[in-house]
C-alpha cells in the first residue's frame, strides 16, 4: 500500500506496528470523566451511606 501525503502525516510507524494517529478522547472528555469519577461518585456513595 502506497501512502499518499494526506495519509502519511496521520500514521505513526514503528518497528512493531503501524496505527493511525487519532485519539478517541479529547481533553474536555477526559477532565469530565475525572470529575465524575473522583467527585460525583464519592458524593453519591456518601450521601446514600449516611442515610
Amino acid at each position: 500500500m502506497k501512502a499518499t501525503p494526506s495519509t502519511a502525516k496521520n500514521i505513526i510507524t514503528t518497528k512493531e506496528t503501524t496505527w493511525p494517529r487519532t485519539d478517541p478522547w479529547s481533553y474536555k472528555e477526559f477532565v469530565a470523566l475525572l470529575v465524575l469519577i473522583f467527585g460525583l461518585v464519592p458524593w453519591l456513595i456518601e450521601s446514600h451511606l449516611h442515610e
